[in-house]
């Protein structure tokens, strides 16, 4: 294939040099939020706005496009797209010199910009075959013709749906709810990561010369593989998939792993190396195969592995983050299920059914669960009081069967840190009961529980009442993460990755909505009288 991609707001992302230089230009104060297109209105209503909005663009796209990022997943794609033979081409509107400033050029430093990224280079083996820099619309579109493109990928809809443009173009709209991410327009175009990728990776990282090669897993947020190595230990690579709500995985989970070992925690990855462009990690291979089901034994070595992050939370420092969708108090938990409600808004405009248990089945439950739990809240803490740190602890978040790995002699190992961090144990021990993969009943439920009370009840008086309290509002969150096949991302995921057919889509989505009703009865059913009191 020929590919043309756009740069600015394609390839490049300003979101934060556009804030940290609107701050420093006084255009905005420092609390403020939003993203560029919430920036460029706001300015553009000040006095002499349009003016001052052309200034501000002038200043990033000249000397500030050096704090500029590379949009995740665009190097994966060029990279993976080079090795596979596809010619790369960048197709970009963009002047000499900024409109209201002659004196500064637009060009040079964006080359520049590409050069330090990796990205080009004009003598030497270069992802890209050649930059393009256009002056009018018009001409950016007459070189993507003249270049014979098979593909097009530009943020902008007046160019992706130009009416001058060839017919055979496949045209992305990078930004838009189909191809939101890199991830996705990587996924459609090159498919799954494979064999090959798992090669060219090692023999670039210097690894060793790979000689067998096959997936762990293929799915949700990464791609990871067995590499075996020649006259040497085998590895597991792992390719992360990184979207907007969690925009580095890779970096959260090296630096967990990092802590963790330092502290002596082993039976966990060893990572070798971790290479920031290609968003991936490469960990030696654990000899273990998958836990199927959970047993009182496999219990207890997980509330040990927990346990014994909770005895270490003072040496990881308190700077350390917070775990992803972590839930200090329940306001945070509201907020929880008051965000995936509006992940899923459009979602059920377009499906009848899905609107239809949203407004008529959840949103009630929700707001009568709300008002239970304020009024059954431990009377020693507010309902919207952060719990203080020395009562929270550290958790990989996703804790299941699906991270457990178990060695022959028995060991239990833990994979798969990527949301890791502090977090109520609360959530933590919430979270594993309405796991669906845990398959957790109720004599395992009162063991979990007696399990994790004798680790967190001793240092929190208050974590029992607030686990009954809890539990009920954590299962509607769980209600709303069985319905995430129904958000664009999804979608994204099932059409473009994993082959799905609309129709088995349609299926799936099915599928999932019985569940979430299923779950919602029982909790509707057992909120008020919490099933797994030992």
């Amino acid at each position: 294939m020929r590919i043309g991609i756009d740069l600015d707001n394609t390839l490049i992302c300003y979101d934060h040099v556009f804030h940290s230089c609107a701050i420093s230009l006084g255009l905005i104060v420092g609390g403020w939020s939003g993203n560029k297109e919430q920036l460029r209105d706001y300015v553009r209503k000040l006095p002499r706005g349009e003016y001052k909005w052309q200034q501000l663009q002038g200043y990033v796209y000249a000397e500030a496009i050096v704090n500029a990022e590379l949009f995740s997943g665009a190097f994966r794609f060029l990279w993976r797209a080079k090795h596979r033979g596809h010619k790369l081409f960048i197709v970009s509107h963009k002047t000499k010199f900024p409109h209201h400033d002659p004196s500064k050029k637009l060009r040079v430093p964006a080359i520049n910009w590409l050069k330090e990224k990796g990205i080009y280079d004009e003598h030497h083996d270069s992802l890209i075959e050649k930059v393009y820099f256009l002056s009018t619309q018009k001409e950016k579109i007459n070189k993507i013709n003249e270049l014979n493109l098979d593909v097009i990928i530009d943020d902008l809809k007046e160019v992706v749906e130009h009416p001058l443009l060839k017919n055979n173009i496949n045209s992305f709209h990078f930004g838009s709810k189909e191809f939101s991410s890199w991830i996705g327009i990587e996924n459609y175009l090159l498919k799954g990561i494979d064999q090959d990728d798992c090669f060219k990776l090692i023999n670039q990282l210097s690894l060793g010369k790979a000689i067998s090669c096959h997936p762990y897993s293929n799915g949700g947020n990464s791609s990871v593989w067995k590499v075996g190595v020649e006259n040497a230990s085998p590895l597991a690579i792992k390719f992360y998939y990184n979207d907007l709500n969690h925009s580095d995985r890779r970096v959260n989970e090296a630096r967990a792993i990092k802590a963790m070992r330092h502290n002596g925690i082993d039976n966990i990855p060893n990572m070798v190396l971790t290479d920031e462009k290609i968003e991936v990690s490469v960990f030696y291979h654990i000899d273990a195969g998958v836990v199927d089901v959970l047993n009182e034994g496999k219990l207890r070595k997980v509330a040990s592995f927990i346990e014994r992050l909770n005895d270490l939370k003072k040496e990881f420092g308190t700077d350390f983050p917070l775990a992803s969708a972590a839930c200090l108090n329940g306001v945070d938990i509201v907020k929880q299920i008051d965000n995936r409600l509006l992940n899923l808004q459009n979602s059920c405009l377009d499906n009848h059914d899905l609107g239809g248990f949203i407004l008529d089945r959840f949103i009630p439950l929700f707001k009568e669960l709300e008002s239970w739990a304020k009024c059954n809240w431990p009377s020693r803490l507010n309902f919207n009081t952060p719990l203080e740190i020395t009562k929270q602890t550290l958790t990989p978040s996703d804790l299941g069967v699906h991270n457990l790995l178990e060695a022959g002699n028995g060991d239990i190992f833990f994979i798969d840190f990527e949301y890791f961090g502090f977090d109520d144990p609360v959530k933590t021990t919430s979270d594993f009961l309405w796991h669906p993969k845990n398959k957790i009943d109720s004599s395992m439920g009162k063991y979990w529980v007696l399990l994790m009370t004798n680790i967190f009840a001793r240092e929190d008086h208050t974590f029992s009442t607030r686990l009954r309290i809890s539990w009920p509002l954590y299962g509607l969150c769980w209600c709303l993460i069985l319905l995430n096949e129904f958000s664009i991302n999804n979608w994204q995921k099932k059409i473009q990755f994993k082959g799905c057919s609309r129709k088995e889509y349609g299926e799936v989505k099915y599928v999932q909505l019985q569940k979430a009703n299923k779950l919602l009865d029982f909790i509707k059913l057992n909120y008020q009288d919490f099933p797994y009191h030992s």
